[in-house]
């Protein structure tokens, strides 16, 4: 089932276009992952999705409705970005910071806010913690965290192993692992394919702004446009 469906897409900044022609679809309970080297569109992708890019496209629809315009508004029908970088409200607790995340919901979170501290147990022992204490590992977790309490349809990562030590890397892909499996749709930038292949089930390959291939992760590198692109064959 088609999730997020986006046709001739283009987008940029200001007089500057980054983004050219791009056609994407993505199913519903899956991981997609978005690749390619950097500087060449990924993050500006989700940010027009999210809204917060001018874009125009000929088709813009999610879970089977037009895209609002406005930021606000695409967040609430659903659609989460988890930024790249630390976009954390740094003069709060981590447990606010991820309180913050569902401040738009009606229910009662607390079932979900445990769900959070099983997936970073870290978490849970800095709860009480100012977010500006946190390494750069814990504040990328508290991002992720943040990101599941707003419990959107599609979740939208950027860079998640930005800057991370690989043992990092390896708790954050652990649990995104785990949100895969409990059916999350997830929709995650990497620059490396190498980090998101035992996860993705398929994969778009970005090359200067533009989508270069598409398909599944088993036949991303006998393709000859990703040998191409990462290995200059």
């Amino acid at each position: 089932m088609s999730l997020l469906e986006a046709k001739g897409l283009f987008a940029g900044y200001g007089r500057i276009r980054v983004l050219f022609d791009v056609d994407i679809t993505l199913e519903a309970g899956h991981v997609t992952a978005l690749v390619g080297p950097n500087g060449h569109g990924k993050s500006t992708l989700l940010k027009a999705l999210a809204g917060l890019v001018r874009a125009r496209s000929e088709t813009l629809e999610f879970a089977g409705r037009p895209l609002p315009r406005r930021a606000s508004d695409r967040a609430l029908a659903g659609l989460t970005l988890v930024p790249q970088g630390d976009r954390l409200f740094t003069g709060m607790s981590v447990q606010e910071n991820l309180l913050m995340g569902a401040y738009r919901r009606n229910e009662p979170v607390d079932d979900l806010l445990a769900h959070v501290y099983d997936l970073f147990p870290r978490l849970k022992e800095r709860r009480s913690q100012s977010a500006s204490s946190l390494s750069g590992g814990e504040r990328r977790m508290v991002g992720l965290g943040r990101g599941i309490m707003a419990g959107g349809a599609l979740m939208m990562i950027d860079e998640p192993s930005l800057g991370l030590s690989p043992l990092l890397i390896e708790q954050v892909y652990e649990a995104i692992e785990t949100m895969a499996g409990e059916g999350m749709s997830i929709f995650v930038v990497e620059e490396s394919p190498k980090r998101i292949e035992s996860v993705a089930r398929s994969v778009l390959l970005m090359d200067s702004g533009r989508i270069a291939w598409k398909g599944d992760m088993s036949g991303f590198w006998q393709s000859d446009v990703a040998q191409q692109v990462y290995l200059g064959a």
